[in-house]
């Protein structure tokens, strides 16, 4: 899995960073690991500020955008520090994630209904005994 961190209108620091990656990178790598080895994942992570010139309610935001097996991803949260922020993208992340892995299951699941529908007989085919035929005049 490949990420890279953008900061916007921020400083980036190694307290930040720490947070995002055992926050962010981890779920993100966990996501990954159920999914295989074989797959490559690619995300941005960006975290920052809205604008610099208000000081007060959901100033901040964490973005996480990507590709991964069940298609590509965005989410975005906001909050009123910049850990507020992070921790509301993880949980919106893994929300999306099993939302995301529930529609490829159920895909799969709704294609096998499917055939197992056309491998049966029509409800028309009737075999009928012979003395049921009779005694019905069918």
């Amino acid at each position: 899995m490949n990420y890279q961190i953008r900061y916007t209108k921020v400083e980036s620091s190694q307290s930040i960073r720490q947070y995002i990656e055992t926050k962010l990178v981890d779920a993100l790598q966990k996501l990954a690991r159920a999914a295989g080895p074989h797959d490559p994942w690619q995300f941005t992570i960006e975290v920052g500020r809205e604008t610099l010139h208000h000081r007060k309610g959901d100033v901040w935001f964490a973005e996480v955008t990507g590709t991964t097996t069940y298609g590509p991803v965005r989410v975005r949260s906001g909050g009123s520090d910049i850990h507020e922020a992070i921790d509301i993208a993880e949980e919106e992340l893994k929300a999306t994630f099993s939302k995301s892995k529930g529609r490829v299951f159920s895909r799969g699941l709704r294609a096998a209904r499917r055939v197992k529908n056309m491998m049966r007989l029509s409800r028309l085919a009737r075999f009928f005994r012979r003395g049921r035929v009779r005694d019905e005049g069918l």
